[in-house]
């Protein structure tokens, strides 16, 4: 079964279990990575754009899909090993040594996260993050549930228990350094900087 198998992939971790076994993770991606990899250029020169670095800077991106918003020299992280990342892991208990990567992206990851298990992914980026940490997710002044139709990749009819939207404050120690609001390239997307704060 579906279950049975992702249950040999994913790591002992009901969250991400939860929602990749379904509509929200691999399936995504065979119906969308066409699509997502003709624009994986300007995508990734957008991203790099919001945190200026040194081109061959490595970045590290949680949940990182086919890779569409990072460069191949770049370290690539995902909950799914079919989609070959450079490394398997959850978000919440990712393999790397503290300050260890410049740079963590997210994109459309912590959305996907239930009331109160979010913070705990950001916190883990944190964690590991140098430099900075950028979000790419869904932001409003609330938190609400959204609802989600998969057949459709339509908003505002559909499932629900796949999507929210909410603030993100900066995690301890960090602070917000800039945002960008719905780019072409994602739409209805808010990009979060974070950067640690002075001490």
């Amino acid at each position: 079964s579906e279950q049975t198998n992702m249950s040999k992939i994913i790591p002992n971790d009901p969250i991400a279990s939860s929602l990749y076994t379904g509509e929200g993770g691999l399936l995504y991606w065979q119906r969308n990575k066409e699509h997502v990899l003709e624009m994986a250029n300007d995508r990734r020169a957008f991203i790099r754009s919001l945190y200026p670095t040194r081109r061959e800077q490595v970045w590290c991106e949680v949940g990182c899909g086919v890779r569409a918003n990072i460069y191949p020299y770049d370290l690539g992280i995902d909950v799914d090993a079919r989609l070959d990342p450079d490394i398997t892991a959850s978000v919440l208990d990712l393999p790397l040594p503290d300050d260890s990567i410049s740079v963590v992206l997210c994109v459309g990851l912590l959305m996907h996260f239930p009331a109160g298990h979010w913070q705990a992914a950001l916190r883990e980026m944190a964690r590991c993050a140098q430099d900075a940490i950028i979000i790419g997710e869904y932001v409003s002044m609330q938190e609400s549930e959204l609802y989600w139709d998969w057949r459709n990749g339509e908003m505002g009819w559909g499932d629900k228990g796949l999507l929210w939207e909410r603030p993100y404050p900066a995690p301890t120690g960090w602070r917000e350094f800039d945002r960008a609001i719905s780019h072409k390239l994602f739409p209805y997307v808010t990009f979060l900087v974070f950067t640690r704060t002075l001490e």
